[in-house]
């Protein structure tokens, strides 16, 4: 997967599809229990982000991880306990865990400029890369201290994610626009 293009194609759907919505419609939740179109961009940049000091590690070669046998065995299982709740055809859901929870309140507009900003700090960390065998190279889980993947893994992970929440938002916007009378 070329990661950088998949980033880019995300960030392009995000801009094209919402840049010219307004701040109500941006904020628009269809239910209760439901996220609205910022929330979506607002848990993608936290969720994100928190593997960003993480990278920095890998990078400067500093990363501790738990002190277990066999990592690639240990990553597996993690793939594998995580991979339902992240995919993009969205097959179960979970409570989100409280330190990638969005704010309840109104979300400034300017979600779309912070998402673009975070979306190059990304790139930038898998662009520094380069010079490591991914696939070599474990990272720990920001979540659960337990748990921990494979760089590749992590940052394929990641890509999935915001595929998964872009098609959220996807229908959240449908029914801001019915709802708006558009």
């Amino acid at each position: 997967m070329d990661w950088i293009r998949e980033i880019d194609l995300v960030s392009k759907k995000f801009e094209e599809t919402f840049s010219d919505f307004t701040q109500e419609e941006m904020n628009f939740k269809p239910g209760k229990k439901v996220w609205s179109i910022a929330q979506n961009i607002e848990h993608i940049i936290l969720l994100n982000s928190s593997y960003f000091e993480y990278f920095e590690e890998i990078h400067n070669r500093n990363h501790s991880l738990p002190k277990i046998e066999d990592l690639d065995t240990k990553a597996q299982e993690s793939v594998i306990a995580l991979k339902p709740f992240t995919g993009r055809q969205r097959l179960k859901r979970t409570n989100t865990w409280d330190i990638w929870q969005p704010k309840k309140g109104f979300i400034d507009r300017n979600i779309l400029r912070d998402f673009e900003e975070s979306q190059l700090q990304f790139k930038n960390h898998i662009k520094g890369f380069e010079d490591l065998l991914l696939s070599e190279t474990f990272i720990r889980y920001p979540g659960h201290l337990d748990l921990l993947f494979k760089l590749d893994d992590c940052i394929e992970f990641l890509i999935e994610h915001e595929n998964r929440h872009w098609n959220q938002v996807v229908e959240i916007g449908r029914h801001s626009s019915t709802s708006n009378g558009s």
